[in-house]
């Protein structure tokens, strides 16, 4: 199940490098342009774009950027304090965004390829942070069985992640 902005996530990984050059240009320093890069990609990755939707992601670079210079020449101070507290705030990266759900989505392809009763209980233990005994309550089997469902459900997990990192 690919995420609804798909098209926009290929879209900023391949154009980024091109992205990034021109928000430089712009503002004359690839700090700043990584901050439009970021702005960017808050700004448009709950947007449904097509492969057809590039100019968008230049024009909404650009227009961050010159609002970005524009502002500097009006509020000088405010844009040195602006750029100091980023620097300092731990936001996340679009790429790391991008990344996480990328694993999400390939971890839950995973999961769903144990078999039902399995996955039914990892999700149930992992995700809704139910105890071993109310999952054999709710799903009316023997605490033993949940036990050895949820031994092999962990590790086939360690198996497919070891598998994922030799890629």
């Amino acid at each position: 199940m690919p995420p609804m902005n798909a098209v926009f996530e290929r879209i900023y990984v391949r154009e980024r490098l091109r992205l990034k050059r021109l928000a430089a240009r712009i503002l004359g320093n690839a700090q700043d342009a990584e901050d439009i890069l970021h702005d960017t990609y808050v700004k448009l990755s709950k947007r449904s774009l097509t492969e057809n939707d590039g100019g968008l992601v230049v024009r909404t670079v650009t227009t961050l950027a010159l609002d970005q210079l524009r502002s500097r020449k009006v509020q000088p101070d405010k844009a040195a304090y602006d750029k100091q507290s980023c620097e300092m705030s731990d936001f996340i990266q679009p790429e790391r965004i991008i990344e996480a759900r990328h694993d999400l989505f390939a971890l839950l392809d995973a999961i769903h390829a144990l078999p039902e009763r399995r996955a039914q209980i990892f999700l149930l233990a992992r995700v809704d942070g139910m105890t071993y005994q109310q999952i054999a309550h709710h799903l009316q089997l023997s605490l033993s069985t949940v036990e050895k469902e949820m031994a092999a459900a962990i590790a086939y997990c360690h198996k497919w992640q070891q598998m994922r990192d030799r890629k």
